[in-house]
């Protein structure tokens, strides 16, 4: 494939495949920063968030942890979770 390293080629793949796009980042982002639990099961508010993070990294606009707590946490809009939350 005419590159030395498994490294090179992961990069050229994920360059290739990646949403580098400025609109999908933006998309990736405002998803990311209004998601909220509602009716969704702890699992797939789980997952979405870690779905939305990981096209965030993909986009190469990782998202930090701190950033990552709040949001998981603010995105907990149920009475259930206030004691968790505050």
């Amino acid at each position: 494939m005419g590159y030395k390293t498994s490294k090179q080629l992961w990069d050229v793949i994920r360059d290739l495949f990646g949403v580098k796009n400025r609109s999908n980042v933006v998309l990736y982002k405002r998803e990311f920063n209004h998601l909220k639990k509602g009716n969704m099961k702890m699992g797939e508010y789980l997952k979405a968030i870690k779905k939305l993070v990981d096209n965030l990294a993909l986009a190469g606009h990782p998202v930090t942890l701190d950033d990552l707590v709040s949001q998981v946490l603010t995105g907990l809009d149920s009475l259930e979770y206030n004691p968790m939350v505050c």
